[in-house]
């Protein structure tokens, strides 16, 4: 019996041991995962910060094709030249390869201007470029196959267009400069140059008789921004918590101040990160902060203006926009989540560990041990 109860004595620190591998390993494991979903946060909110760099009016006439290149030349006169891209997409439309004679249907987005302002890598369609075009990846694996397809022939409709380059972030989709005067586009998009958002609609309005609807990407950009910033904000908190924890346990003087230094320090860090990551805009700040009647315009218009976002018809650029918005927002609160579960995990460890290193109380022939 006493050999048993030795044998009972001895494997007891070895399974608590173990136990205490388990949660660190569970632990690294989770803080691994929410670092994961963190950083594909940040890598996915780049490019609709992208988006938020731009200016898009969903024009409420359309604009002919000959009109629109003259308003391109007035604008490119400007001290400040604009540089926009008007621009339409057609829902489906068939093209082959001349060189293979393979088939098949694209997401054709017909522009005049600045093509970058719309897709990475559109530099290579210069403006005046009328038989020249850009593919996505996808299809040009499916018509050429792989390898070098510059200089490749198109065949859309009547037309032939020389490919120019490769849309490697876009899929399905095609764009050509119009060449037809009898076309017309539906949209406008330009960079927003660092001016607010009301007096881009007031330029457009007031000298060259734009008016339209306007995207404000730049919103639903900080709400992601919002979110994936709680990820550091409560990483943060827990960490200024332990260390308080450190400074009203701390016994010596030293050890105290140093726990003190430790905490003041990153809480001004902390400061110090959130105001250099949060830009609020010229037009959110009212002239006076009592005037109330700002806050309820400010807070429907914006409303209105994210209802308009989240229900309009998608096209190719903006469905990437979404695309990247709703990214960000599930792995930034999936890192929240794996940060919570890592949190408690630890919590449990330490109690655990705590409840294991307690001596036992005798009580005559009972014992107990101290929680």
């Amino acid at each position: 019996m006493k050999r048993q109860r030795a044998e009972g004595m001895i494997a007891l620190p070895a399974l608590q041991k173990e136990n205490g591998l388990k949660y660190i390993f569970l632990t690294g494991i989770l803080c691994a995962l929410c670092l994961f979903c963190f950083w594909r946060g940040i890598h996915t909110l780049g490019s609709l910060g992208k988006a938020a760099e731009k200016v898009s009016f969903v024009c409420r006439e359309q604009v002919p094709a000959r009109d629109a290149r003259e308003l391109l030349k007035k604008m490119q006169e400007e001290e400040e030249p604009l540089c926009p891209v008007f621009w339409t997409e057609e829902g489906r439309a068939d093209v082959e390869a001349k060189l293979s004679g393979r088939g098949t249907a694209v997401r054709l987005v017909r522009a005049a201007g600045n093509v970058e302002l719309l897709f990475w890598g559109g530099n290579a369609l210069s403006q005046e470029d009328r038989k020249g075009c850009l593919i996505s990846r996808d299809i040009v694996t499916e018509l050429l196959g792989e390898g070098d397809c510059a200089g490749q022939i198109l065949v859309l409709g009547n037309a032939e267009y020389e490919v120019r380059g490769v849309l490697e972030e876009a899929k399905g989709v095609m764009v050509v400069q119009e060449a037809s005067e009898t076309a017309a586009f539906d949209t406008l998009t330009m960079a927003a140059g660092g001016k607010r958002l009301e007096e881009q609609r007031e330029i457009l309005e007031s000298r060259y008789g734009i008016s339209g609807d306007l995207e404000e990407w730049g919103l639903l950009y900080g709400i992601a921004r919002f979110v994936l910033l709680l990820f550091p904000v409560s990483a943060a908190a827990a960490l200024l918590a332990y260390v308080r924890r450190n400074v009203r346990e701390a016994r010596g003087a030293g050890e105290k101040i140093f726990w003190k230094l430790c905490f003041w320090g990153g809480v001004l860090g902390t400061i110090w990160g959130v105001a250099s990551q949060v830009q609020i805009p010229a037009d959110m700040l009212p002239s006076t902060w009592s005037d109330f009647t700002f806050w309820s315009g400010l807070w429907e218009e914006k409303r209105q203006a994210v209802s308009f976002l989240l229900e309009m018809e998608k096209r190719v650029p903006e469905a990437a926009y979404m695309k990247a918005f709703y990214e960000s927002l599930c792995f930034g609160g999936a890192a929240l989540v794996l940060e919570c579960c890592a949190f408690l995990t630890a919590i449990a460890a330490i109690w655990r560990r705590k409840q294991q290193q307690s001596p036992p109380v005798r009580h005559g022939c009972q014992s107990r041990f101290r929680w």
